[in-house]
């Protein structure tokens, strides 16, 4: 017997057995033998409920490599925490023998969460055998298939969501799918997320397919991410391997799966898998919000960086109360140092200042994408010189394109490299506007998240577009991942329609950044455009919110209110350990709206818009009623239980 444990998290190998248990979850698992050579999922349960997901047959659990008969070879565990960059889980590796392919399994299990992750790597084995050996299987998943069960006999809701990264090309971020499951044939669902429900039980099973969005993802065989066979058999598929293996190992595409039962069991369950996404991902280095400023929102393109121009903005950093001040694209030369025209001194005199003023530095830069990233560790190397040597904090990596498995898994170790080297001090912001980028959930693990590129000069820019974005996306993926831009609402004003009611210079600058309050706010422009009013606006709301920073990053974020159009009533709600934190917006008009906080008994504005007034809300069992009688107008509160 083999077993690892880590508070309530536990596995347990024994008998040809593995179990997995946390977070109220029990999974078990029946390993290859020679009279059946497959890993079946045997078991799954809800253990506070006592509802199992688990059926009477023997169904295949994944099915990478067709007809590959497989014998256990090796059984190791341990503890893993990314050189200590982020919160401890324990794994359990397995290695099998194959027919036609070699596979590891990496189980994974975390502290008090119900929910597990299972990763699968493949390469080529020593010996092919064409003849499929896999019997005694009532049922064999289908080729491309990474994770499969067998369900039990029942009528299911099925909701599906899929993330779309790409966003100088998309606006919506999130698109959702509600089903019955049908008895005959089966149903093919495109998307990262599939909840299953169980609604006559309240329970309710979530598979997570954790690949880069449908831009990004690679070797896609199959015309659904999620088939359902004759409301019994789930399989998730495109696994993203190549059709021939080599002799490296090389992962596919990742599933996080788990259960929950309740009145709001598809809820909880979204917000356990959310928790498992906050737990795994290395840690911010700063541990709380912060606000990032960055030159390029005002496409000033460059012209005007140099030493004094940057001297410049971290001053006013500091002045707003800005966090950290990065450097797009134009400082550098092709090696991504400092242009020594631009800074003869290099960054040393922008450090210094920096350093007195208590404000981080970052900078932009672009691997080099050369044989699929094959220079991977010298770019790793490029960045964690800059923040050894220099003290720079903040990378911002850019204009990415990956066109093949091999640059995926080189990308990766990248950022692996960065930050077991920087041991979590120091982080990458990765932009995922554009081409084929790892998206939302791949490697959800490494960096904060660079969402998208909006311009007051290209009119592409809506406060509610922003608003509309995070409130979709709140959902499925913690908002302390995110960058969200705050840009300049009067430059560039021109560019709009004189009577345009969404138009970004009729909404307070103070309304725009308590939009991104609850990811992290980037301060989108050449903050010495902002005029005084705007500065003042800017200065006041994010001295009311530094001191919430640290209580908002540990938060559970959730979207409340409308889908955000510009007209309705909308927000969202943080909830903490003993509390949380509202922020709530009015469109076109003023409103009054209740919101449902169950066990809410205190509550206090921290900041609202100048002109609402000071009595705008009131108590109720459960709930809290808020007036915000004016338009365009935000407030922002915290709460007890």
């Amino acid at each position: 017997m083999k077993k690892v444990t880590l508070g309530t998290a536990s596995i347990c190998y024994d008998n040809n057995t593995l179990s997995l248990i946390s977070g109220g979850n029990r999974a078990e698992f029946v390993l290859p033998t020679k009279e059946c050579p497959s890993v079946r999922l045997s078991s799954l349960v809800n253990v506070k409920t006592k509802y199992s997901w688990s059926a009477e047959e023997t169904n295949e659990l994944f099915n990478i490599c067709d007809k590959n008969a497989l014998e256990l070879s090796d059984v190791d565990m341990f503890r893993c925490d990314m050189g200590g960059v982020c919160a401890p889980y324990i794994v359990c590796a397995l290695s099998f023998k194959g027919d036609k392919a070699d596979i590891k399994a990496e189980f994974s299990v975390y502290h008090d969460i119900g929910m597990f992750n299972l990763r699968l790597f493949a390469k080529k084995s020593a010996s092919v055998i064409e003849e499929d050996r896999r019997a005694n299987l009532t049922r064999k998943a289908n080729y491309d298939t990474v994770f499969s069960m067998v369900l039990p006999a029942n009528h299911y809701k099925v909701h599906r969501a899929e993330l779309f990264d790409n966003s100088d090309y998309n606006n919506t971020y999130v698109r959702t799918e509600d089903d019955l499951a049908y008895a005959s044939g089966y149903q093919v669902y495109r998307g990262h997320f599939m909840t299953i429900e169980s609604y006559m039980d309240k329970e309710a099973l979530l598979l997570v397919r954790e690949a880069p969005s449908r831009f990004g993802s690679q070797n896609v065989r199959n015309e659904g991410d999620f088939i359902m066979y004759s409301n019994r058999y789930i399989d998730v598929k495109n696994c993203g391997l190549p059709s021939e293996l080599g002799e490296d190992y090389i992962d596919c595409y990742s599933v996080t799966f788990g259960c929950k039962g309740g009145d709001n069991a598809c809820e909880d369950a979204l917000a356990e898998y959310r928790k498992c996404y906050r737990h795994t991902s290395c840690r911010n280095s700063l541990g709380k919000l912060f606000t990032i400023s960055n030159t390029w929102g005002d496409r000033g393109e460059g012209k005007n960086i140099n030493e004094a121009f940057m001297l410049r903005e971290v001053e006013k950093a500091a002045a707003l109360g800005v966090d950290a001040v990065q450097v797009d694209a134009g400082y550098n030369t092709p090696d991504y140092k400092p242009h020594p025209e631009k800074f003869p001194q290099g960054f040393d005199n922008i450090m210094k200042l920096c350093r007195e003023k208590g404000t981080e530095f970052g900078i932009w830069f672009e691997p080099n994408r050369e044989n699929d990233y094959e220079a991977w560790e010298k770019d790793a190397d490029h960045l964690i010189a800059y923040y050894k040597n220099d003290g720079v904090t903040q990378m911002k990596v850019d204009a990415v394109t990956l066109l093949s498995r091999k640059g995926e898994e080189n990308l990766r170790k990248m950022f692996e490299k960065f930050y077991r080297e920087t041991e979590g001090n120091a982080q990458i912001n990765n932009d995922i506007t554009a081409s084929r980028r790892f998206g939302f959930l791949y490697h959800r693990e490494y960096a904060n998240l660079f969402v998208a590129n909006r311009y007051t000069a290209f009119r592409n820019y809506y406060p509610h577009f922003t608003l509309r974005g995070l409130w979709l996306l709140s959902k499925y993926v913690p908002l302390r991942r995110l960058l969200t831009e705050v840009p300049n609402r009067k430059l560039f004003s021109r560019v709009y329609r004189e009577n345009d009611p969404f138009a970004p210079k009729t909404y307070e600058m103070d309304y725009l950044c308590a939009i991104a309050a609850f990811s992290n706010p980037l301060i989108w422009m050449e903050m010495y455009n902002l005029d005084e009013e705007d500065s003042a606006a800017l200065t006041r709301f994010i001295s009311a919110w530094k001191p919430h920073t640290k209580a908002l990053y540990d938060a559970d974020v959730v979207p409340v209110g409308s889908e955000p159009d510009g007209i309705e009533f909308t927000g969202f709600d943080a909830r903490t350990q003993n509390g949380g934190y509202l922020m709530l917006f009015s469109g076109l008009y003023g409103t009054l709206n209740t919101v449902g906080v169950p066990g809410i008994k205190d509550a206090e504005i921290l900041y609202k818009s100048e002109k609402l007034s000071d009595d705008i809300f009131k108590l109720g069992e459960n709930s809290i009623t808020v007036n915000i009688n004016e338009p365009k107008s935000f407030v922002f509160m915290k709460y007890k239980k």
